[in-house]
């Protein structure tokens, strides 16, 4: 090859390497802020414990390794939390199809962690931000709310008013235009 053709090669191998690098970035992870928010959801329990509906959970929500009888350490919980997240960080990557935030990134995984991503797959949430209803709403504090969650899903209720704040704050002061 002439020298200016190895030259054009090497240009269009960075530019596919750098498209590559792209779409590696737009995986999003969970912040130490979200790791934070979901660790006070869900509290850290050392001895496994069956939760209100009979499943045996330990840490901080896992539920792989409960049985009875079974225990770890608190550092270990923190590790199986990271696993764990890690499921619902690829499933919320792939369910929403619009830009987001880091908050808002941290806020629907939490939400995913606690409803399981099946429920936030299908949610009016998840609608809204895919259609980009949320981004054309106006800045109004209650047009950016995350919607409640219904009086029958108990600690999900709390769950969605302590996460209000970290999602208000995924949006700009003002209107977007997308």
């Amino acid at each position: 090859f002439p020298s200016h053709d190895r030259r054009a090669c090497k240009i269009r191998i960075t530019l596919i390497g750098w498209s590559v690098v792209n779409t590696a970035v737009r995986m999003m992870k969970i912040s130490g802020k979200g790791i934070k928010l979901i660790k006070g959801f869900e509290g850290c329990k050392t001895e496994a414990y069956q939760d209100p509906v009979g499943i045996w959970t330990i840490g901080y929500g896992h539920t792989k390794i409960a049985r009875k009888g079974v225990s770890i350490t608190k550092e270990c919980a923190l590790e199986l939390l990271k696993e764990d997240l890690e499921e619902f960080e690829m499933g919320v990557n792939k369910l929403v199809k619009v830009p987001l935030t880091q908050n808002q990134f941290d806020a629907l995984v939490s939400f995913a962690y606690n409803v399981g991503l099946g429920a936030l797959s299908t949610s009016t949430l998840l609608s809204l931000l895919n259609s980009g209803e949320i981004y054309s709403r106006s800045s109004s504090d209650e047009s950016r709310e995350p919607p409640r969650a219904a009086p029958e899903m108990g600690a999900s209720r709390s769950r969605c008013n302590v996460s209000k704040p970290l999602w208000l704050t995924a949006f700009p002061r003002g209107p977007l235009d997308l």
